[in-house]
């Protein structure tokens, strides 16, 4: 069976039996709405990635396959449909993701699922569907699962999960109860994270991260993506002092996550701008990089002319791009502030 439709959940999320502290308030709210016999058909919990919607997705998934569920919603756990749900093999359960390598979620994917949903239940509890990156699925995906969503079969849930809510066609998002998902405060953040296992010190991984605790803990596992913005951060210093050719660095990122570069330099203005680059980076490297941003910005409204362009650039990265095209564009931004004032 292909990665995109396959029954195994996120390997990461198996095990959580509860939603995290911040999520409390969508919890209980569904569960009042599912005691009152009145849970849609279709959830769509959108929210920034990295904050635990789709494990709060997994834990409502085990909640409603279970047939003893708790008073407080949670999966019992020892039932028949629990235990079978552990083994990955539910009958009544179905897992839709990207499919590994690939930028969007195919039609194939949608069509296997609309067979799957008119099988008979096993179990007493829902027919359960959970589907990952939902503003991922190319348009012919959207238009077919439109069907399942108008029409679906009896005690059947849909759980979409997505990221940019904007990006899903308005006929998927006019047939769901879209669910707000929460980013923790920083405290409530913070705290959590210290909890887990961390390489990192975990106040810096968590402003690495924009707060996302989820984030920060796949960050503080990803010694490369670190190394990679270290060097991305070196490329953009070096066209900042015209040592490199906007082409040139452009060329070396042509294969990378253009939301994560941009993500990677709005983190840095930030950091500049609150004068917080030596205390919240961490890193040597890169608290050179910032300060030499500091230095190189003759003035407030062109700092702040900066930011705005790259906000611009990140509203873009969800359409049909000139990948090196658009990484030139990114570059040549800092390109004009590291002119000097009579170049310019």
């Amino acid at each position: 069976m292909s990665k995109t439709t396959s029954n195994l959940p996120n390997p990461s999320t198996s095990e959580l039996k509860h939603v995290y502290s911040w999520q409390q308030s969508q919890w209980n709210k569904l569960l009042a709405t599912r005691n009152a016999d009145h849970l849609p058909h279709a959830l769509l919990l959108a929210g920034s990635d990295g904050t635990g919607k789709t494990d709060f997705a997994h834990v409502l998934a085990n909640s409603l396959l279970c047939e003893q569920p708790s008073a407080d919603g949670y999966a019992c756990g020892e039932c028949i449909s629990c235990n079978v749900k552990k083994s990955n093999a539910h009958p009544d359960y179905k897992y839709v993701g990207l499919p590994e390598g690939k930028q969007q979620i195919p039609v194939k994917a949608i069509r296997e699922l609309t067979e799957f949903l008119v099988l008979s239940r096993s179990y007493e509890g829902y027919r359960v569907v959970v589907i990952s990156a939902a503003d991922r699925m190319n348009l012919n995906a959207s238009n077919s699962l439109l069907k399942s969503l108008e029409e679906p079969p009896p005690k059947t849930v849909i759980i979409l999960v997505a990221d940019k809510l904007g990006t899903l066609p308005i006929t998927i998002r006019s047939r769901c109860q879209v669910v707000s998902m929460p980013t923790p405060d920083q405290t409530t953040a913070l705290q959590w994270l210290q909890q887990q296992e961390l390489q990192n010190a975990a106040e810096m991984m968590l402003s690495l991260a924009d707060n996302k605790p989820l984030l920060a803990l796949s960050l503080d596992n990803d010694e490369e993506l670190l190394s990679q913005r270290n060097k991305f951060a070196q490329d953009v210093m070096a066209v900042l002092q015209q040592r490199r050719s906007v082409t040139e660095v452009a060329k070396d990122w042509d294969k990378a996550d253009l939301d994560r570069l941009l993500n990677w330099q709005l983190k840095w203005i930030h950091a500049v701008a609150k004068m917080q680059a030596v205390q919240t980076e961490g890193n040597e490297k890169v608290n050179k990089f910032l300060a030499y941003i500091q230095s190189s910005i003759s003035s407030t409204a062109s700092f702040w002319k900066l930011y705005s362009d790259l906000l611009h650039l990140k509203s873009m990265t969800s359409y049909p791009l000139n990948r090196l095209m658009f990484i030139e564009s990114m570059l040549l931004l800092w390109s004009d502030v590291g002119r000097p004032q009579s170049s310019r």
